[in-house]
């Protein structure tokens, strides 16, 4: 639940939601390798103060139990997980359109660190930053510029890494197929009108995921185009991508993200 507190600028930040998650691994030529399969209980509760419409400031805690799945190929047993999760984030925006925006900034900025419940050797904080910017032309058409990072202390279990791929970055290879402890992305994105509620996208990006530094070195570049609309139930995209390695991949995106 998200509510502000009567008509005061807190705004609370509560829930309870349960997620069932298989993902696909890949090795570094693109072939499934494996996959993660877990299940995540996970509560939350936090305060933050909305300000000028345009700036939150949040603070809060989780607490989450997961079950992983036996994995002998990753080293993974059977284990059950339990955590806290201490957290901040601070986020602006101040754009036109939450989904299909064309003009003005959004900035998130976000910090969590967790701790095992039992108190094990489990302890990790992550930091991530996206900034967005949105710039209209003439006749419809707009320029978006996004720059994304995340750094990890201590090292990320598995099921907590940065990832990337698809069509939202990197383009060309398999959605989320990249994992690691550190991130850093860049797409510029160009878009048109062609009438009524649909639009020609075109997309160019490059970033790297790797379990060391924050860097561009050895990145991947990849370039979509497609259409993409403003359904009544949620955007809807067609894109086809191509990384600069030759891979490529159709994609199709219905509704909006839980």
């Amino acid at each position: 639940v998200n509510d502000r507190f009567f008509s005061t600028p807190v705004t609370l930040h509560n829930g309870l939601y349960y997620e069932r998650e298989n993902s696909y691994l890949y090795d570094k030529d693109g072939s499934e390798i494996g996959r993660l399969a877990l299940d995540r209980v996970k509560g939350q509760f936090s305060v933050g103060v909305h300000l000028f419409r345009k700036l939150l400031l949040m603070a809060g805690i989780s607490g989450e139990r997961l079950w992983l799945e036996k994995n002998p190929q990753f080293g993974l047993s059977a284990n059950t997980v339990e955590q806290w999760t201490g957290f901040a984030q601070v986020a602006f925006d101040n754009t036109d359109d939450h989904h299909f925006p064309t003009k003005g900034v959004r900035l998130l900025l976000k910090g969590e660190s967790v701790a095992d419940i039992n108190f094990s050797a489990l302890s990790f904080t992550k930091f991530q930053s996206e900034f967005a910017c949105h710039f209209p032309l003439r006749k419809g058409q707009t320029i978006n510029a996004l720059l994304f990072a995340g750094i990890s202390i201590n090292g990320l279990p598995i099921y907590e890494k940065f990832r990337a791929g698809g069509p939202d970055n990197l383009q060309g290879i398999h959605r989320n197929e990249l994992w690691g402890d550190f991130s850093l992305l860049t797409r510029l994105t160009y878009q048109i009108k062609l009438f009524k509620r649909w639009y020609f996208q075109t997309n160019l990006s490059m970033g790297n995921v790797n379990n060391s530094h924050l860097s561009f070195d050895n990145s991947i570049k990849g370039i979509s185009t497609g259409v993409v609309a403003d359904a009544p139930f949620g955007p809807v995209s067609i894109l086809y991508g191509q990384s600069e390695n030759g891979r490529s991949q159709l994609n199709l995106s219905l509704g909006y993200d839980f």
